[in-house]
């Protein structure tokens, strides 16, 4: 089957294809910017990506076929690979691994005004690795990283042992249910209920996020 974008790019000249690539590039950076990451950079994304690597995806799996361009839909490659680029992003930034330590009350938000993330702000108050002046990137490998993660999340379980209800909430969301209906189904808990326990999460994930902030700065010195 013929590949549409492969022949169109094909046809681009070297300026052409680098210029593409630099204005997608700027586009990837400005989306990232909407949305909000546990890293706390836009750039260095979770997962070990980065914005670079999130539009070579996007033209590695045009090129492929495994996201195929319809040219008679979408007549502007550039705009199509920019659909890519969201999706990708959109389906990173809602991934488990960035997602729970991301601010809670961003997600009553988005269930009760119906915004997706990407609408909202650039804020990391409950971030647990957000802290005044320092990076993780900085002062952490990948590794060390994944393993703060993981303190990140014993600490806030242990944290919350006297409040069942909390748990069974933050257990659900790290089974992959991100919204707060979903939460609800997944725990037999009723809406309000659960609204009520992620603004706890909030202040919890506030809590967790000082103590890993400490962590990293003994480590750093």
């Amino acid at each position: 089957m013929l590949n549409e974008a492969r022949e169109a790019l094909t046809r681009m000249s070297e300026d052409e294809l680098t210029d593409m690539i630099l204005q997608l590039g700027r586009y990837a950076l400005r989306e990232s910017n909407r949305l909000r990451w546990r890293t706390g950079d836009s750039v260095e994304l979770p997962g070990g990506e980065t914005v670079d690597s999130i539009v070579s995806l996007a033209l590695e799996k045009t090129l492929s076929g495994d996201r195929r361009w319809n040219p008679k839909l979408k007549p502007n490659i550039q705009e199509y690979l920019m659909d890519v680029i969201d999706s990708l992003l959109s389906h990173l930034a809602t991934g488990k691994d960035n997602r729970l330590f991301v601010t809670a009350s961003s997600s009553i938000d988005s269930v009760e005004s119906g915004r997706t993330p990407s609408s909202q702000g650039h804020h990391m108050e409950s971030d647990w690795l957000a802290r005044s002046g320092i990076s993780p990137e900085d002062t952490v490998s990948k590794n060390e990283e994944e393993k703060l993660h993981e303190r990140a999340i014993e600490l806030l379980l242990a944290s919350s042992k006297d409040d069942p209800v909390l748990v069974q909430v933050v257990e659900a969301m790290l089974l992959g249910n991100d919204k707060a209906d979903r939460i609800a189904s997944a725990t037999g808990l009723n809406i309000r209920e659960v609204y009520n326990a992620m603004k706890r999460l909030d202040r919890k994930a506030a809590q967790v996020s000082i103590q890993i902030g400490e962590l990293i700065t003994t480590k750093a010195q």
